[in-house]
């Protein structure tokens, strides 16, 4: 069966960008592209289509993702002893944005590209042409150590993967912010039950979440070998 302009339009677009990142080394799998950095980070452009499309219309966007095979090999990072595939998939990142969180503060929105049968394919090529090279490869650039993702992947993961890195004060800062955090949440949680009067259906106040949370992190640090406070 003869496909649609705009999937025929689509798949050029996939096609120019397998053009642009290939000698960039990044491999292509289905509609999707992956490189691992020299410095052990992996980046990951996930195309997702569009839920609502038709024969004439097909919208997409893209999310990008970043991995630490470093850190997610380890056997204590997946209680299953799941290892990081060779091509990752979008849930196996540490940490992932669409496209459109890459656009400056001021600028940000869900960012989708559409096209149709009209002819509108090269003007759409253009587009994603432009923010690839404008957005992702900088924001990959930007990513391309594992000390890089930092700040993007939250205490305990920061925790684990600076113990990795050999960065035992490091890790012990994560820890401490992480245990911190959750100390004053937990006592926040504690007023709240004080206070508390039954109004509708709602959950009431459970400082136990927070103790139990604490009592994962204080095993998590132990198992990841983190000096503790």
């Amino acid at each position: 069966m003869q496909r649609s302009n705009a999937a025929q339009a689509f798949s050029q677009i996939v096609k120019d960008l397998h053009t642009l990142l290939k000698p960039l080394g990044f491999k292509k799998k289905g509609n999707h592209f992956h490189r691992q950095t020299e410095h052990g980070v992996g980046q990951l452009i996930h195309t997702q289509k569009s839920q609502w499309n038709d024969k004439s219309r097909l919208g997409f966007t893209f999310n990008i993702g970043l991995t630490c095979p470093l850190l997610q090999n380890d056997p204590r990072f997946h209680e299953n002893g799941r290892a990081l595939p060779d091509f990752p998939g979008l849930y196996d990142c540490l940490t992932h944005e669409r496209i459109g969180r890459l656009l400056p503060e001021q600028e940000r929105h869900d960012l989708w590209f559409e096209v149709a049968d009209d002819g509108s394919g090269s003007t759409v090529a253009h587009e994603v042409q432009t923010m690839m090279q404008k957005l992702v490869l900088p924001y990959f650039a930007a990513h391309s150590r594992p000390q890089q993702l930092y700040p993007l992947i939250g205490n305990r993961y920061t925790m684990r993967l600076a113990v990795k890195l050999g960065e035992a004060e490091q890790a012990k800062r994560f820890y401490q912010a992480e245990y911190g955090w959750a100390q004053r949440r937990y006592r926040e949680e504690c007023r709240a039950a004080e206070h508390y009067r039954p109004k509708g259906s709602g959950n009431p106040p459970d400082p136990q979440i927070w103790l139990d949370y604490l009592e994962e992190l204080e095993q998590d640090a132990a198992k990841w070998d983190v000096p503790q406070i």
